[in-house]
């Protein structure tokens, strides 16, 4: 994946509304996964994959077999076969999120006969938003979910070098329901092989807690204690919404042409901090 895109042409607190509208445009994706690909019992089938700017599916059987994504900048969803070759695209620009559905839906059937209904995947706490009472996706938010593409391309490198250095890394991968890109690395194990001690680490495009995007490293169990840890470089540990060393985009942006620079430094001095703790 090529070099860190710079970030700030839109700033961290605007890229709310373009977020939830690519939020929802994902759950399209994730509905599909959960709908026609079989069951994990980690549920990583509905996870996504982030590459060439877009959020993809994994491979679902067809003839051939293919890929749904979602190109993040143009909002628009994509069926890609096996050798790259598009098979079906939908600007979502004024469609509704059960159009959306549909459209996947008579896609899939096209390219895989007999497959099942694609149908709505439901997740706790999803954020609300009037697509889900029937509104129709925007086409105002172009910047902003360019910028939103350049936060997810520059996670994906800093974190698929991180998966190469960390022995057992789970793939990279963007999970729906809090629309994080992130990997999640074992620190101990048990007999059976078991993960009983994980760092997770990744890129949240902001939430109910933060507006904007943040990158947390996270090591599980949570550490004891009423007193957060000091940490040893940028960013600082938070207990909410869950405990984990939190880096703020707009610190991030402040650092102009050291933006990379500076989220490395975060990200190797949580992980060695989170690493003690789990001592």
């Amino acid at each position: 994946m090529s070099s860190w895109e710079s970030l700030g042409s839109v700033p961290p607190e605007c890229l709310v509304p373009a977020r939830l509208e690519a939020h929802w445009a994902s759950r399209v994706l994730a509905s599909a996964a959960s709908s026609l690909l079989p069951a994990a019992a980690d549920d990583s089938h509905s996870a996504l994959e982030f590459e060439g700017g877009a959020l993809w599916t994994q491979t679902i059987d067809g003839s051939p077999s293919y890929r749904f994504g979602l190109q993040i900048a143009e909002t628009r969803l994509v069926a890609r076969d096996v050798d790259g070759e598009e098979r079906a695209t939908l600007s979502l620009a004024g469609q509704t999120f059960e159009r959306a559905l549909d459209w996947v839906s008579e896609t899939a059937a096209r390219l895989s006969p007999g497959s099942s209904k694609v149908v709505r995947r439901d997740f706790p706490d999803f954020p609300d938003h009037p697509l889900g009472e029937g509104a129709a996706f925007s086409s105002d938010h172009s910047k902003a979910l360019a910028e939103l593409g350049r936060y997810y391309h520059n996670a994906a490198s800093l974190l698929g070098a991180l998966r190469r250095e960390l022995a057992g890394a789970s793939p990279l991968r963007l999970w729906p329901h809090h629309f994080d890109l992130a990997i999640l690395a074992p620190i101990d194990t048990d007999d059976a092989s078991t993960a009983t001690k994980t760092i997770g680490i990744g890129l949240s495009p902001g939430d109910e807690s933060f507006a904007e995007p943040y990158w947390y490293v996270s090591p599980w169990p949570a550490p004891d204690g009423e007193k957060l840890p000091e940490i040893s470089g940028p960013g600082a540990w938070q207990d909410e919404p869950f405990f984990a060393a939190i880096q703020l985009a707009s610190d991030r942006v402040a650092a102009g042409n050291a933006q990379r620079s500076s989220v490395q430094l975060f990200l190797s001095a949580a992980i060695a901090d989170g690493r003690s703790m789990l001592e």
